[in-house]
């Protein structure tokens, strides 16, 4: 199609020309086809950008509700953590009490086992009191206990003279002498009890109707390795009674 455009020209009047003249010129068509791929590419741009604004709200849509998910499960993670926490807090409390019981019972035990030693040897120093003598003597000695009293070298000590005729009259006099034998430097040595209690009367002296408890304090030399205990009893107009206890020495 060819695009005429008409153009009626007013021409000045000539002098020598007294007629008017029709001109007839063709449009060129490249300035319309310029405007319409122009508009084109504006109805393209548009469109394009209410595309990219639909599948960006969307994306942000997907992306905003993936985001509060994982929120969510942060958020349950960071509670179920929590409860663990304090789980494993009351089982530490609960092993550190039980740790503490275990101890304390421990501690209980290991006392209760040595009053229970103790009592043992209680028990076996007063039932060698009550055991009846099978010699002739009116007394014998029934028992002789040792034992440390917290201070370096040094201990307690008790014998125990028992009447064994079946009489309580006349009451009974003598003496009781104490050895205590053992080793230093390699050489057997006896230790009379002036050497090693010197505030005891040595032979200690007695009187008794029915027992009698002799005790003193044995304070031993350095060096010296105590073996045995020697009691000698000396009974006023009936003789002479003699033990010997190895150390330590609970009983007779």
């Amino acid at each position: 199609m060819r695009w005429l455009r008409w153009d009626f020209l007013a021409v000045r009047p000539n002098p020598l020309r007294k007629k008017h003249r029709l001109v007839v010129r063709r449009e060129r068509p490249h300035r319309l086809y310029l405007v319409l791929a122009a508009a084109v590419v504006l109805m393209a741009l548009a469109a394009a950008y209410l595309l990219g604004e639909h599948r960006g709200g969307f994306l942000r849509f997907r992306t905003g509700a993936k985001i509060a998910r994982l929120d969510h499960a942060l958020s349950q993670q960071a509670a179920q953590d929590e409860k663990l926490r304090l789980r494993v807090a009351f089982l530490e409390h609960a092993l550190s009490l039980a740790h503490q019981s275990a101890g304390a019972l421990k501690n209980t035990l290991s006392e209760q086992q040595g009053e229970l030693a103790e009592l043992r040897q209680h028990l076996d120093f007063y039932r060698g009191i009550l055991t009846t003598g099978n010699g002739s003597a009116s007394i014998r000695i029934g028992g002789l206990q040792v034992l440390p009293t917290g201070r370096r070298r040094e201990y307690r000590f008790q014998i125990v003279l028992v009447r064994a005729d079946g009489k309580s009259k006349p009451a009974l006099t003598g003496d009781c002498g104490v050895t205590v034998s053992g080793e230093r430097d390699g050489k057997t040595v006896e230790l009379p009890l002036r050497r090693v209690s010197p505030q005891a009367d040595d032979p200690l002296k007695f009187r008794l109707r029915y027992f009698t408890n002799l005790a003193g304090t044995l304070d031993l030399p350095a060096g010296f390795t105590p073996q045995s205990v020697s009691v000698t009893v000396h009974i006023k107009g009936d003789g002479t009674v003699e033990g010997r206890f190895n150390w330590p020495a609970f009983r007779g």
